[in-house]
């Protein structure tokens, strides 16, 4: 049973990896939130180094995109991310969003909360 379901998920990856070939620099916003969900996609099934690369490309537009939406997505990266800072891609991702201005990571009592 999960056999044709993880072809389909795969199948829906490819599609939205190509959508986001296509859409236009000026839908920025839309930009975002469709990485932000590729992003979940391409997790699922454990292909870390993708969702990786695809949320560097979504941080490169974060900043241009008033979005509550696309700040909890980016925000939550740091929870989804946690798990995974011993690999080195991951980490560079953490890293780059930890000095971007305006993401931080949750803090419990003072600190980052890694």
């Amino acid at each position: 049973m999960n056999g044709p379901l993880i072809v389909h998920k795969a199948e829906a990856v490819e599609a939205m990896q190509h959508a986001d070939r296509l859409r236009p620099s000026a839908y920025q916003r839309t930009r975002v939130h469709r990485r932000d969900l590729l992003v979940e996609r391409q997790l699922e099934p454990g292909h870390l180094k993708a969702a990786c690369t695809t949320w560097h490309q979504a941080l490169g537009d974060c900043p241009k995109v008033q979005s509550v939406r696309a700040d909890d997505h980016a925000k939550a990266m740091f929870g989804l991310l946690r798990p995974h800072l011993k690999n080195a891609t991951a980490c560079d991702l953490y890293d780059r969003a930890t000095v971007t201005s305006w993401l931080m990571p949750p803090r419990v009592n003072g600190r980052v909360d890694i």
